[in-house]
């Protein structure tokens, strides 16, 4: 039994210990998904900036009175590639946020690597529509956005899909030892179950012998003292009898004595 307790502590110890790096590959995730949001509000604003002021150079082309375009064929083709340029930018960018979000509440070996895949992919297509951005400022400020955003995703070791892969790893490793120990832990409680339930078993026998031992000591208190009582009645009884007759017995002698002349007995 004691062999058994101390196997089943160390295999407690190492799930316990399995569980809490879990626990901590779950919480860096779920700090990375933090930081990733905000990536994606920032990225938001960049583009909207770029889209608004493309929207202003469009609307620049059209005279206030006819509302026609002046001269298509000039700079409407560039603003019309540059705002789908940055619509797919931001598609990109956010089809991957959503796959990163769903996959940090997936524990699915299959759906993890097609999510990478996926990351990569629109990462990639980010990244090679950058250069269409014609204004520098905003360009490099989306590109740092995009470099930060793929550095806490993919990095190696502190990156999003490491910290993914080192939950699966350990999820895996709790459930194994779950499914090892289990038995045994079962058997153990069995086993103690069947300890507890003869404790109280004779526990309880020895309840019932001790309030049967109470009871009979109380009846032999009782009984002791109603004897007790009675020979004290009974000693009191014949010491007053013969007390009592003996004075009787000198009363009579005295009167005889009267009775014949004799005054030489005194009553008592």
């Amino acid at each position: 039994m004691e062999q058994r307790l101390e196997m089943a502590r160390r295999a407690t110890n190492a799930t316990v210990v399995s569980l809490q790096e879990m626990r901590h590959a779950e919480a860096k995730i779920a700090s990375t998904l933090d930081f990733v949001e905000q990536i994606q509000e920032q990225s938001h604003i960049i583009i909207d900036d770029l889209a608004y002021r493309l929207s202003r150079q469009t609307e620049a082309l059209r005279p206030p009175s006819s509302g026609q375009i002046q001269n298509p064929t000039s700079r409407f083709p560039d603003l019309l590639l540059s705002a789908v340029n940055l619509n797919d930018i931001r598609l990109s960018l956010d089809t991957l946020i959503n796959v990163v979000v769903s996959q940090g509440l997936e524990n699915q070996p299959f759906q993890f690597e097609r999510a990478k895949l996926l990351v990569e992919e629109h990462l990639q297509d980010a990244i090679t529509r950058l250069p269409r951005i014609h204004d520098t400022a905003s360009r490099q400020s989306l590109a740092r956005q995009i470099d930060a955003l793929r550095d806490e995703l993919l990095g190696p070791e502190t990156g999003f899909f490491a910290h993914t892969t080192a939950r699966l790893q350990f999820h895996n490793n709790f459930e194994t030892l779950r499914a090892e120990h289990l038995p045994m832990i079962v058997e153990i409680s069995d086993i103690s179950s069947d300890l507890t339930q003869n404790t109280l078993e004779r526990v309880d026998a020895a309840t019932a012998a001790l309030r049967d031992t109470i009871n009979r000591v109380i009846w032999t208190v009782g009984l002791t003292i109603a004897a007790a009582f009675l020979v004290i009645a009974l000693t009191n009884g014949l010491v007053i009898e013969r007390q009592f007759n003996r004075r009787i017995r000198r009363l009579t002698q005295a009167v005889t004595a009267i009775a014949r002349g004799t005054s030489t007995i005194r009553l008592p």
